[in-house]
């Protein structure tokens, strides 16, 4: 359990349970043996899989977050947010990860700091330097689409639903985001403080377009996808023609050895010195007209 309280501007590491200005953050497992006035259905929301949301009860928001793999660290994932009047708790398994964001308001002072500060800090840190990992997304994409119009697909099918899994992954992730910022704006209990309004609908901004990002790389990422569909058509019409070709040149051939394959009595050559020699160059023959016949129709 970590417990920080706000003086002079920083963060500074706390002797009592909880400062009325102060940050706490707890594992789920000592959130519930914490009195505090919360609704028991929220204590238990912090430990189970679900969608992102912000709830506003009678003296408190509660916020529950399904956070990126960047910020697991080997833990579940989800956090819990609880902001009361003056301090917050956040509830995670994360408690490295969040000790880290935390400490560095520890060294630093930040003018007028309070709650709403650390909280829209937190928020822009889980999206910080997210469009550069877009734009590298970018860059997988423009090179997969190189290797398919040269016509070198070993491995990129692999490679097409890897994109489309991580980029799927970003799109759920940004739009709790957006849906929870949204309802941060609408600040209906009021614990937000005014001057933080204008700084979340600025974040409010940024998550749009980085959904929107993410939805035009999964664009990218579908029409790459059908070039790489029609480059394997491409290359299945070849074999199969290929194959006709072969089946077509063989097939007189094994009309040929089929009619002298059947060595009636009377059949003509059945007895005939030279006809094994005759059906040989009777076979060369057909080879040879075939092959000047598929070549003068370009086949």
């Amino acid at each position: 359990m970590l417990r920080y309280c706000i003086q002079d501007d920083k963060l500074k590491p706390s002797a009592p349970l909880l400062e009325k200005t102060g940050i706490l953050v707890c594992l789920p497992i000592e959130w519930d043996h914490l009195m505090l006035p919360v609704a028991p259905v929220t204590k238990k929301e912090c430990a189970m899989r679900g969608p992102a949301k912000l709830e506003p009860f009678e003296g408190y928001d509660f916020i529950l977050l399904n956070l990126p793999e960047s910020w697991r660290g080997g833990g579940s994932g989800r956090l819990g947010i609880y902001i009361f009047t003056g301090y917050m708790v956040f509830v995670c398994d994360i408690l490295p990860r969040l000790q880290q964001f935390l400490n560095g308001y520890t060294e630093r002072a930040v003018k007028g700091l309070n709650q709403s500060h650390i909280l829209h800090a937190f928020f822009s840190a889980l999206i910080k330097d997210d469009m550069e990992k877009l734009m590298d997304f970018e860059d997988i994409i423009a090179d997969l689409e190189n290797r398919v119009m040269q016509g070198n697909i070993g491995g990129c099918q692999g490679r097409f639903l890897t994109l489309r899994r991580e980029l799927a992954a970003y799109k759920k992730y940004y739009e709790q985001l957006l849906d929870v910022a949204e309802r941060m704006e609408e600040n209906d209990n009021g614990l937000l403080g005014a001057d933080l309004l204008r700084p979340f609908q600025r974040y409010t901004a940024r998550v749009e377009r980085l959904l929107h990002t993410v939805e035009n790389l999964r664009e990218d990422v579908a029409r790459s996808y059908e070039s790489y569909q029609s480059q394997v058509d491409i290359n299945l019409n070849k074999t199969m023609k290929l194959l006709t070709v072969i089946t077509s040149v063989f097939l007189p051939l094994s009309l040929v050895t089929g009619w002298y394959g059947m060595n009636f009595q009377n059949m003509p050559e059945l007895t005939w010195r030279f006809g094994y020699l005759y059906v040989m160059l009777l076979c060369a023959l057909v080879l040879t007209l075939c092959f000047l016949y598929i070549k003068k129709k370009k086949l």
